[in-house]
């Protein structure tokens, strides 16, 4: 993912592109949507600047402002926002002149999720000519690949975060346990059957499998493992 704003942007003949996210609002409202994560850039936009828009200019970036009402998915220039005069009164601009003077765009914003937004932006400097229709079609055609691609790393990012507490909670249980391929090969033990892995009394990993330590017969009883292996 962070190599998608250099891929996108060489595609429209750019050395700039910002990838930022927002929430999308529970109902309609003239303020811009709130920031959700840290954007990712082209080599312009580094952390120090990625941390500036998340942290203040978001709130400032005039595209976006006039932008998000298109709808969605929606396909956007800067000159039809605002014109360069404008734009050149705001404090964004500002932001414009920190990421090397960038103050020509082609912009879209898609749906990655139910309540979140994927937004883009293209940029030129001044003296490059700003982007046209050509542009705009490129990018609604280029657009539903780019939300598929969002949608899909939002999901796998959902789904490892759900693994993590799953772990999480088979960890903290009190009773031991260990999951293990259909080759018996260790994929998870748990801190409680970890250390009766580590005893070796009963079972006892051998090559990264899981195997049972023979024993001859005893006449007492075995003391009972508080341990489910499956």
């Amino acid at each position: 993912m962070l190599r998608l704003p250099g891929v996108v942007a060489r595609h429209f003949g750019s050395e700039s592109c910002l990838l930022h996210f927002c929430y999308r609002p529970t109902q309609i409202s003239s303020a811009i949507p709130e920031n959700a994560r840290l954007p990712i850039g082209t080599a312009n936009f580094d952390i120090a600047a990625c941390t500036s828009y998340a942290e203040y200019y978001h709130e400032r970036n005039e595209w976006y402002a006039r932008g998000w009402k298109k709808g969605f998915p929606a396909v956007v220039l800067g000159e039809e926002l605002m014109s360069r005069r404008e734009l050149l009164r705001t404090e964004w601009a500002d932001y414009c002149k920190l990421a090397g003077g960038m103050f020509e765009l082609v912009g879209a914003q898609c749906m990655v999720s139910r309540d979140l937004i994927a937004a883009i932006g293209i940029h030129r400097p001044l003296g490059a000519g700003p982007f046209n229709e050509s542009d705009r079609r490129m990018m609604a055609l280029v657009l539903p690949h780019l939300q598929r691609a969002f949608q899909i790393h939002e999901r796998l990012g959902v789904e490892a975060t759900r693994s993590a507490l799953a772990i999480d909670l088979l960890d903290s249980l009190s009773v031991g346990l260990v999951m293990v391929g259909a080759d018996s090969r260790l994929l998870f033990a748990s801190t409680v059957a970890d250390r009766v892995l580590r005893q070796g009394q009963h079972l006892v990993l051998r090559d990264g499998r899981l195997r049972a330590v023979s024993s001859p017969p005893c006449k007492t009883p075995a003391t009972r493992m508080n341990a489910h292996f499956f």
